[in-house]
């Protein structure tokens, strides 16, 4: 488990609302917040932000919120979602017949650093790390799992250039 206690950067939040999440406006917010940072990077926030608050939908309560901003050398984006369940998320084995459980898979994929911050009033923040270029070490296929072995029933993704992976779960500061 990867500890990081860096300041958080400065980030924009937003409440959300019961019902349908707003995944179209929170990527127009997104590119908007992100104006002048690389294609690829915004792809991947876009698809981070997406999985997080579909998550915060499907398995959390209300309140929810979400938080997104540049690190502070503005070379990564810090996206943050926010719910009312306590219960941690998880990368869940890969199932060519299961219908969903796919979207911490992709969290873990794309971010450099993700973890969890729990709220002593009950709920928590799934927070993601994202850098231009992506999370894959070596850019040759997927992160470790836990035991430190790739995960060999993924397709190994493409090639991407300088890239790390780490996944932390905190409670207490954000990283």
């Amino acid at each position: 488990m990867t500890e990081l206690r860096r300041p958080a950067p400065a980030l924009a939040r937003i409440p959300l609302v019961d019902g349908i999440p707003p995944l179209r406006q929170l990527r127009e917010f997104a590119t908007v917040r992100l104006a002048g940072a690389p294609p690829e990077l915004v792809q991947d926030v876009h698809l981070v932000l997406t999985e997080l608050v579909t998550n915060a939908y499907l398995h959390a309560n209300a309140p929810r919120s979400v938080a997104l901003g540049r690190v502070a050398d503005g070379t990564a984006v810090r996206v943050e979602v926010t719910d009312g369940s306590s219960a941690p998320p998880s990368v869940q084995p890969f199932s060519s017949t299961r219908l969903g459980g796919r979207g911490m898979r992709i969290v873990d994929e794309l971010a450099d650093d993700w973890g969890v911050l729990h709220s002593d009033g009950g709920g928590k923040t799934v927070w993601a790390v994202i850098r231009a270029g992506g999370s894959d070490q070596d850019g040759t296929g997927p992160a470790p799992d836990s035991s430190g072995r790739p995960d060999a029933s993924l397709p190994s993704p493409p090639p991407r250039p300088s890239q790390s992976t780490s996944q932390s779960t905190e409670d207490g500061s954000a990283p």
